[in-house]
């Protein structure tokens, strides 16, 4: 119960796993940044958020408080 029963689904979880890590580590093509904007935060390692990434973070948080206000 709660683990990989077959072949078709260790195969499946191997896939995921290896898209995940392949995404995490390569980069955009023509950029200096991943497909995950360099997450996690670990600028001793080189990898930092992007421009784009601290303002759309920035913009989700407002709508996510604004949305939560609105629903109260």
């Amino acid at each position: 119960m709660g683990t990989i029963e077959s072949a078709g689904e260790a195969r499946a979880f191997a896939d995921f796993a290896l898209r995940t890590a392949w995404a995490s580590h390569t980069e955009r093509p023509g950029t200096e940044h991943t497909y995950t904007n360099d997450w996690p935060y670990a600028p001793l390692h080189g990898n930092e958020p992007t421009a784009g990434t601290m303002i759309q973070s920035v913009i989700t948080m407002v709508l996510l408080v604004a949305g939560a206000g609105i629903g109260l």
